[in-house]
């Protein structure tokens, strides 16, 4: 039975193989696999992905900015060196091929994916100073191109200076201004032009009264001429075209106020009498009398450099007729500001300028009267000079105290008004004001007090070391033959917190649950154009 079984099975596989049964079986497998993946036939070619074709819609970019790449954000005041790369960031409304991107007419390398693109290149000796310029061209994936884009979306821009650029002031307008020499004031047909009439090295000298007045702009708002004894007085003035004593109201003594309007690139000057440049010069018309001075005047903005140190205002006083002024801001003494003793080492007396071989204010002493090493000297942009104490500094003996923290003793006691004067050439700083001084009230020229009535009506230092920032300071004197005292200040650093401060558009008011949280309300577009009285704040 076994036997005949096998053979009846080995029967059957010969049988398959030797008909033609099972190719018919392959066939029938083959076409029910094919049917399970989607039928027979040509579906395997029909499932090929095919290329795009245009959609006819030519894509756009809608964020551009540019910065200097080591910047945080973009700015209207970015700046950039030798050296330092500028990056071009842009979003796209579609997904893009590779665009094409160059900055300053150079190629830069692109990176990115889908809508999201940023390019960026170093900046070489070949790249000439001014700002950056770029060009991006673009296509979407569909081979539709969009239009070339060379500007910025949000009003960013980069200066590139190959040295490094001046970065811009706070209140480039704030400070006190003069005529700045030769060519600083003329007349002609059209806005700048001087060809009829300026100021040659002659009028400079002839007319130096008028060149050393000062247009005073102050971070309040307000506006103020300083003449002096002496100005500029013309005929229409009831003067004689000569150096005479400034004339009502252009005297500087009515109050004025001065307003920049940044976007229309003008300055007005409010106050009758209250003037840039010439007194005569207003807004359609040269002055014939002093009573007929207007209650204001605008000036147009030619140039305000970054630094705020140089500014060009012009005016039409008839059609056709525009007086020009060039004018120079007065440079900030580095001495302003507040100083302190700059702690351990800061005073001392030696035989030499300079030398503090015989005593110096050590870590101990410095401990023990801290009640010195907290006083001010305090400079103002005025010319003026102050010791601020508080409560307490340290007293000497022969000043009827104990050598301690004490009161301090008149008039080394900060009530005297005094100023300072700095003589560049001889290298020296004069302190004016009794009982007014810099480190130790005892340490005057040529002695060393044993009184304090004997106080000097004034204390000249030679200066030894004054830094470029204006941040240190180490002045010398000799208060006997071979008997020199030395203080080495530091400059307190303003705060950050100094300043006009604004809210900060959208998004800069709100109020939620958490410390910096504003889900619950916040200012968006609409409030800030409702409530622009209070973003003007």
């Amino acid at each position: 039975m076994h036997l005949q079984s096998s053979v009846s099975h080995l029967g059957w596989f010969k049988s398959i193989f030797s008909t033609n049964k099972f190719s018919a079986i392959l066939a029938i497998s083959f076409s029910l696999i094919l049917s399970a993946c989607g039928g027979g036939g040509n579906s395997v070619t029909e499932n090929d992905l095919q290329d795009p074709t245009s959609d006819g819609v030519p894509p756009i970019l809608t964020s551009v900015s540019i910065l200097q790449s080591q910047e945080r954000d973009a700015s209207p005041d970015g700046v950039a060196k030798l050296g330092q790369s500028i990056k071009v960031d842009f979003t796209a409304s579609e997904a893009l091929m590779l665009p094409v991107v160059t900055i300053n007419g150079v190629s830069a390398s692109v990176e990115g994916k889908i809508g999201d693109w940023s390019a960026s290149r170093e900046m070489v000796e070949a790249d000439v100073d001014g700002y950056v310029t770029f060009n991006i061209s673009f296509t979407d994936i569909s081979g539709v191109p969009g239009t070339d884009v060379s500007e910025t979306t949000d009003g960013s821009r980069v200066q590139y200076c190959a040295e490094g650029c001046v970065a811009p002031v706070e209140d480039p307008l704030v400070g006190e201004w003069m005529l700045d020499g030769e060519g600083a004031a003329g007349v002609g047909p059209t806005a700048g032009s001087m060809e009829w009439w300026s100021t040659n090295a002659d009028v400079v000298s002839e007319r130096a009264c008028w060149f050393d007045d000062l247009f005073a702009f102050s971070l309040d708002g307000t506006f103020q001429n300083i003449q002096g004894e002496t100005t500029w007085v013309e005929a229409w003035q009831g003067g004689a075209d000569s150096c005479a004593a400034p004339v009502s109201p252009h005297d500087g003594s009515n109050p004025a106020t001065w307003a920049w309007d940044e976007s229309a690139g003008t300055i007005t000057i409010n106050g009758k009498g209250a003037h840039l440049g010439l007194a005569k010069a207003v807004n359609g018309e040269e002055l014939s009398s002093s009573g007929s001075a207007p209650d204001s005047i605008t000036y147009t903005i030619l140039t305000l450099t970054a630094d705020g140190m140089n500014l060009t205002v012009t005016l039409e006083t008839a059609p056709g007729v525009w007086w020009t002024f060039n004018l120079a801001k007065k440079p900030v003494s580095p001495f302003v500001g507040n100083w302190k003793l700059d702690g351990e080492g800061a005073a001392g007396v030696g035989p030499t300028a300079g030398s503090m071989e015989w005593w110096s204010t050590n870590a101990d002493v410095v401990a023990e009267r801290a009640c010195w090493f907290d006083d001010v000297y305090a400079f103002g942009s005025d010319g003026s000079f102050s010791n601020i104490f508080g409560e307490d500094t340290w007293v000497e003996a022969w000043q009827g105290g104990s050598d301690s923290c004490a009161a301090p003793v008149a008039p080394h006691d900060g009530s005297a008004a005094a100023t300072f004067s700095h003589d560049e050439e001889a290298g020296t700083l004069t302190i004016t004001g009794k009982g007014a001084h810099l480190g130790l009230p005892k340490a005057v020229n040529g002695q060393e007090l044993s009184s304090s009535g004997s106080a000097p009506d004034s204390i000249t230092y030679q200066i030894l070391t004054l830094t470029s920032d204006g941040m240190n300071l180490t002045v010398t004197l000799e208060t006997a033959p071979g008997v020199w005292w030395t203080f080495n200040l530091a400059k307190v650093p303003p705060s950050p917190l100094a300043g006009n401060w604004k809210l900060d558009g959208a998004g800069s008011a709100g109020v939620g649950p958490t410390a910096g949280s504003m889900e619950w309300w916040s200012a968006n577009a609409d409030v800030v154009a409702e409530r622009a009285c209070w973003f003007d704040d």
